[in-house]
């Protein structure tokens, strides 16, 4: 399978779970409320993305008054490098121009021709123009969805918001304005493969387990 085939193959709503999963809370999450806290990041993501998609993302930080910093340097975190970022205190949006190239220059390994380096600077664009938006039109996705209890130890309890949710918001707001044929979460794991951190055939397993998995929620009788 080639990595065309691969983007094609894998789902909205699986990539979201696979991103829902990485939330430090995840565990914490009622089976039964499980798909509320995908779908309706997801449909917020959509109805978003539909009051923006005929505008280019350069325009509309223009319009909304949004800088953006090319800063030539990599924000590493874990296995995957920190590309872009939003700050609402100066309405900043950064991006680490060192790591987007370097995504860009690797995917020419694997014939993946479908997105360039300018490209992938206006996904992360609109993905960190999501967020904007979350501060400053629609609110934060993951206050939208009820918080889950944390900590519960001798009846105290503490309770946390779901953190992930606003991510796979941003997610379907830059795949469905941009009119993406594919996740821009994919760009993650296929950078993955490029850079030989991982096989496409152990992505394929982590995926086809997530789905066996989703499944599983999706019954009536959890």
């Amino acid at each position: 399978m080639n990595i065309n085939e691969f983007i094609n193959i894998i789902d909205d709503e699986i990539v979201s779970f696979a991103e829902l999963k990485e939330d430090q809370v995840f565990s914490k999450i009622e089976k039964k409320e499980l798909l509320d806290y995908i779908k309706k990041p997801i449909n917020i993501g959509k109805e978003e993305a539909l009051i923006y998609k005929d505008k280019s993302i350069e325009d509309l930080c223009y319009e909304f008054g949004i800088k953006i910093n090319f800063i030539n340097k990599s924000q590493d975190k874990d296995l995957i490098a920190i590309r872009a970022d939003y700050c609402d205190y100066d309405k900043n949006i950064n991006i680490y121009t060192d790591s987007i190239y370097k995504m860009a220059s690797s995917f020419k390994s694997l014939n993946f021709n479908n997105i360039n380096s300018d490209d992938i600077i206006k996904i992360h664009l609109a993905h960190e123009f999501f967020h904007f938006l979350e501060y400053n039109k629609i609110g934060l996705v993951n206050e939208k969805l009820p918080k889950v209890i944390n900590i519960n130890f001798l009846g105290i309890k503490k309770y946390s918001t779901v953190l992930k949710t606003r991510e796979i918001g941003a997610h379907i707001f830059c795949k469905n304005m941009m009119n993406l044929k594919f996740h821009p979460k994919c760009i993650d794991y296929i950078y993955l493969i490029s850079s030989k951190q991982l096989k496409i055939e152990e992505i394929l397993k982590y995926f086809n387990d997530l789905k066996y998995e989703y499944e599983y929620y999706k019954r009536e009788d959890v």
